[in-house]
């Protein structure tokens, strides 16, 4: 689940990747971040999207 800005979580889009690595693109960073909440991990857990779609 994406963690959004206000705390609220929503799910994680079909296309969330591609967009995410548009998104990328057309601001010129080489990596977006996101917090999402893993419910296997009680840590915060953060993706990271780069400019070339890869996502960790």
């Amino acid at each position: 689940m994406l963690i959004k800005n206000d705390g609220t979580q929503t799910e994680i889009p079909s296309d969330f990747l591609s967009k995410a690595t548009e998104f990328c693109k057309s601001m010129g960073c080489s990596s977006v971040i996101y917090d999402i909440y893993d419910p296997q991990d009680s840590e915060h857990t953060e993706l990271t999207v780069t400019d070339c779609g890869y996502a960790e």
